[in-house]
């Protein structure tokens, strides 16, 4: 959490909005002053004076439509949820004041989605700072089949998460790093987008987002058995703590529970000289698919994430290879979201306010190793001539969010202004200029398109 988010939270708090000013949002802000570290961040600029008239225009007449699949980009899925109030309320409760515990409470609801019945679902919160901002337009995760075992949802899918995105104002951000990491060859989640209803009142624009977990592997993988890991405390990801790499499980969750493999590999970036650790690395990792993600983190500048602060990815171990696959969660604090840019070969430093003195030790090797960093180059080669070169990028910006400008104008409870949602659109577009200005001077200008 960065100063800019604090000074952006204090301005919501201080208008006179009480729907804002939570004791969750104070206990956050608290949290925010003992946590941040002084002049790391710039404070956003003031919308009402700035960026609005920089800003490109919306293009009339482009909207969300019928989507072709479940996770269509262009398309909007309607979602609506049924339960008794005194539930809603509860659930409610339970996101404006956040409650950290072990245990996953689960909601019984109806759903419906796009007019088909899904019958009995459990339905739970996640996410503090996503919504911190607005309490009253919750995250919402459905799991098709907490009630009745085997039931699935669309897809066949087990578990839908529902975004309300409450960190970044062009609800952009997270959905284009999801596609950057696979552009590059690496695995994250798919998006589409949601209308959501509870109860027959609308909630608004959600992104709708495929969940990591069991039926993701089987889609990629053909299995889902393989050992799973979560971070449970961050800040080592797979950096050894000073007790010893075996000392790393205490850091996860697993299961099944197997962590020989990551431990394995934790010893490998930990003690491999550099011309071997390419070698070392591949019988235990899909090192293509770990440093696509690494590219996009260092890119994105995502401060929440796995390079940053060692949080918000997991771990799945194919059962067919054995081999380790990397996928980022919640990127969502990234591509400049309250002016956060860190250096593309520190990706780890100021202003990163989660985990002080931060080094991630594979990253500064990808660095020192040459195979490693020839493969490293060639996904930031990919990222630069591609999907994130910044003429294609903000192209796509500006159509998807002339797209979604419909419903986010439709919201009777926005989370953000007009005026908000240009100011932060503005320093996205200036972020991508930025970057590709110094991919440029890294690696040379891309090769010229084939005749």
């Amino acid at each position: 959490m960065s100063n800019g988010f604090a000074n952006l939270l204090q301005r919501h708090l201080s208008r006179g909005e009480p729907r804002r000013a939570s004791r969750g949002a104070m206990a956050v802000l608290a949290l925010t002053a003992s946590l941040t570290v002084p002049a790391c961040v710039v404070v956003p600029p003031d919308p009402e004076k700035a960026a609005v008239v920089k800003a490109p225009p919306v293009t009339p007449g482009v909207a969300l439509g019928q989507p072709q699949e479940f996770f269509d980009p262009q398309g909007i899925h309607q979602v609506a949820l049924t339960l008794p109030a005194d539930q809603w309320k509860k659930y409610l409760d339970r996101v404006e004041n956040p409650v950290v515990d072990a245990a996953e409470v689960y909601v019984e609801a109806d759903v419906t989605i796009d007019g088909a019945s899904y019958g009995k679902v459990g339905i739970k919160d996640f996410g503090v700072g996503s919504q911190i901002l607005n309490p009253e337009k919750p995250n919402i995760r459905i799991k098709f089949d907490e009630i009745v075992p085997e039931a699935e949802g669309p897809e066949k899918l087990d578990n839908l998460r529902l975004k309300a995105a409450g960190q970044d104002p062009t609800f952009l951000r997270e959905q284009l790093a999801n596609d950057l990491v696979r552009a590059a060859g690496g695995h994250s989640p798919r998006w589409s987008w949601a209308r959501v209803s509870v109860n027959g009142k609308a909630y608004g624009l959600y992104i709708a987002l495929e969940h990591v977990d069991k039926r993701m592997y089987k889609r990629l993988f053909d299995n889902k058995d393989g050992n799973q890991y979560d971070p449970l405390g961050g800040c080592l990801a797979l950096n050894c703590p000073a007790k010893g790499c075996d000392g790393l499980k205490s850091y996860y969750e697993a299961d099944p529970g197997d962590f020989t493999t990551l431990i394995q590999l934790a010893k490998v970036v930990h003690d491999a000289p550099d011309s071997e650790l390419l070698a070392k690395m591949e019988p235990l990792a899909n090192v293509d698919g770990l440093l696509a993600l690494y590219a996009v983190e260092a890119l994105a500048s995502n401060y929440d994430g796995l390079l940053s602060a060692g949080h918000n990815f997991r771990i799945y171990q194919d059962s067919a290879t054995g081999k380790l696959n990397f996928f980022g969660r919640s990127m969502d604090l990234s591509f400049g979201v309250w002016e956060v840019t860190y250096d593309i070969k520190t990706p780890w430093g100021e202003p990163n306010t989660w985990c002080k003195n931060r080094n991630d030790k594979f990253y500064s090797r990808a660095w020192s190793s040459p195979q490693v960093k020839e493969k490293l180059m060639a996904k930031f080669r990919t990222l630069q001539c591609g999907a994130m070169r910044p003429d294609a990028a903000k192209a796509w910006l500006r159509d998807m969010r002339s797209r979604i400008h419909p419903e986010r104008m439709a919201e009777v409870s926005p989370t953000f202004t007009p005026a908000e949602e240009a100011a932060s659109y503005v320093l996205l577009e200036n972020y991508i200029d930025q970057r590709g200005k110094e991919l440029e001077k890294l690696l040379g200008k891309c090769p010229a398109p084939a005749q």
